[in-house]
C-alpha cells in the first residue's frame, strides 16, 4: 500500500488506519486462534501501517497519521467482545504515545475514538440487542462515517493536535483528550 502510494504519486503524506472485526464467539469462548486474528487486524495492521508510513513520511519530511479505535477501548466498563476492547485500547495508547514524532520528524499520529458508527458490523451488533440494551447505549444514536471522516480531516489539518485522541459521540461535541506535559 504504501510502495503504491509513493510509486503512483510520489510519496505519501497521509495514513488512515481504519480496521476492525469482531471474534465469534467472543473472548474468552472463542478459539485462540479466532481472538488472535482480532489482535492481527485491529491492532497489530494499524501498527505495520504507521511503521511503514513513517518510514515513507520521513523522505518527505513530514506527515500524518490518523489511526481509527473505538470508544470500547476508552472506557473501563464491561464489553461484549473483550479482545475487540483491548486492541482499540492498544490502538489509542500507541497513537498518544507516538506524540513525540511530531517535533522529532514532523509526523503527527492521531487516534479517533468513535462510538456505533453506521457499518454493517456495528448493524448486526445492534440488531442483536434488545430494545432495552439499544435504549441504554449512551448517547442513543449512531454516527455516520462521513463524521468520522470530518474529525480525521481536523486532526490531520491541525499541526497543533499532535499525539491527541478524539472521542465521538453521537450527538455529542467531539472530545479531545490532551497530551500531557510530563517535564
Amino acid at each position: 500500500m504504501v510502495d503504491f502510494a509513493v510509486t503512483t504519486f510520489g510519496g505519501l503524506d497521509i495514513l488512515v488506519n481504519n480496521a476492525g472485526i469482531v471474534a465469534t464467539p467472543a473472548f474468552p469462548d472463542a478459539e485462540p486462534e479466532a481472538w488472535m486474528r482480532v489482535l492481527d487486524v485491529n491492532l497489530r495492521g494499524p501498527m505495520l501501517g504507521t511503521y511503514y508510513a513513517i518510514r515513507a513520511m520521513r523522505e518527505r519530511s513530514g506527515g500524518a497519521i490518523v489511526n481509527i479505535a473505538s470508544l470500547a477501548g476508552v472506557g473501563f466498563g464491561s464489553h461484549d467482545s473483550p479482545d475487540y476492547a483491548a486492541t482499540k485500547a492498544g490502538v489509542a495508547r500507541f497513537s498518544a504515545a507516538l506524540a513525540p514524532l511530531s517535533d522529532q520528524v514532523e509526523i503527527r499520529v492521531n487516534c479517533i475514538c468513535p462510538d456505533w458508527v453506521d457499518t454493517p458490523m456495528s448493524r448486526r451488533s445492534r440488531s442483536r440487542m434488545t430494545p432495552e440494551e439499544e435504549a441504554a447505549t449512551v448517547p442513543p444514536g449512531i454516527l455516520a462515517p462521513e463524521e468520522i471522516a470530518d474529525a480525521a480531516v481536523e486532526l490531520i489539518r491541525d499541526d497543533s493536535l499532535a499525539g491527541r485522541v478524539m472521542a465521538c459521540w453521537c450527538d455529542r461535541p467531539r472530545s479531545l483528550f490532551p497530551v500531557p506535559d510530563w517535564s
